[in-house]
């Protein structure tokens, strides 16, 4: 089979052999053989396009069979029917029966009290934004960095004994602030 490539380099050496003949006119030998080159690739451009236009129209062949058969199977089936719902079956209610068995009292747990028993393993979790700034200002006297000292070791401290300790030895001058009996609620939160 031809392809086009091929009938491009055919008519490009074509083209060169006109160009490489002697003078203003090609001899009548050199006409011939040019114009049985030009013929030959008229033909063969002729044989693409019958090839191709036969290809398209065999597609459209299976496409229009595969339509035709689809349409066949759709009109064989039945038309689905929509069955109504049997209507539900009445419900006895049964009779109240006399309470034999003690009541047991139920106790509900909110979600606050949840997130409170969560445990927390980076005291940072625990706090809000309004919380960090607050403590920060009036535990930690504004200093960041030695606030974050103090969270990462009591992060690391393994009991409420040895954080009650820490907490009373590096924030002594502030007993008396209720932001410290606060942060030291929020340390409970942490299971130690």
């Amino acid at each position: 089979m031809t392809t086009i490539d091929e009938i491009r380099q055919s008519l490009g050496s074509l083209d060169e052999r006109l160009r490489q003949t002697d003078g203003d006119h090609p001899s009548a030998e050199d006409v011939a053989a040019i114009t049985r080159g030009i013929a030959e690739l008229w033909e063969k451009a002729g044989q693409l396009q019958t090839e191709f236009c036969v290809r398209v129209e065999n597609k459209l062949k299976q496409r229009e069979e595969t339509i035709r058969i689809l349409e066949e199977r759709l009109a064989e089936k039945p038309a689905v029917e929509v069955q109504p719902e049997p209507a539900p079956a009445p419900t006895l209610v049964p009779e109240p029966q006399p309470a034999e068995t003690p009541v047991v009292e139920k106790t509900t747990t909110s979600l606050a009290d949840l997130l409170e028993r969560q445990q927390l393993s980076d005291l940072r979790k625990a706090f809000s934004l309004n919380d960090r700034f607050r403590y920060r200002k009036e535990l930690f006297d504004g200093d960041e960095a030695r606030m974050n000292a103090a969270i990462d070791e009591l992060n690391r401290l393994s009991s409420h004994a040895e954080v009650l300790e820490y907490i009373h030895r590096t924030l002594e001058e502030k007993k008396d602030n209720p932001a410290l009996a606060d942060f030291i609620k929020l340390l409970e939160k942490r299971k130690i």
